[in-house]
Formats: C-alpha cells, structure tokens, sequence
C-alpha cells in the first residue's frame, strides 16, 4: 500500500469504516427501478461513491440514484 493509502486509512474513524447506506434497495424501487441485477448495481455504486466521500447525505444519494436509473 502507498503511504497516501495508509494515511488515508488511519485517519477514517473505526465507526466510518462500514458506514449504513444512504439508500435501500426499496428506495431504488420507489425510484421507479423493477427489482433485478440493476438495482444492486446501482446500489453498489451509490455506496461506493458514498465510501469515497463523493456522496455525504441520504438526499444526494437519491439525487444520484435518479441520474443512474435514468442511465440504466
């Protein structure tokens, strides 16, 4: 691992590590989403992006959540 990686390890707060999702797979579904594959794929990238600190509130995972099923 580079230092940068280490670094940035040690500084996230143990509780942060695994943090709860911003958005459900039932808030993807009153998105208008069918239950499928896709769902989880745009579940995954939600939290992704929310574990890289890109996604901070439960209202821009929506936001975002709404662009990707339009992309889907």
């Amino acid at each position: 691992l580079t230092n940068r990686t280490m670094q940035r390890i040690k500084s996230i707060d143990p509780k942060l590590i695994a943090p709860r999702r911003f958005a459900t797979g039932a808030d993807i579904i009153k998105l208008g989403l069918r239950e499928s594959r896709a769902v989880g794929k745009v579940l995954k990238k939600l939290y992704d992006e929310q574990l890289n600190e890109n996604i901070t509130s439960r209202k821009q995972a929506i936001a975002a959540a709404k662009k990707l099923i339009i992309k889907t």
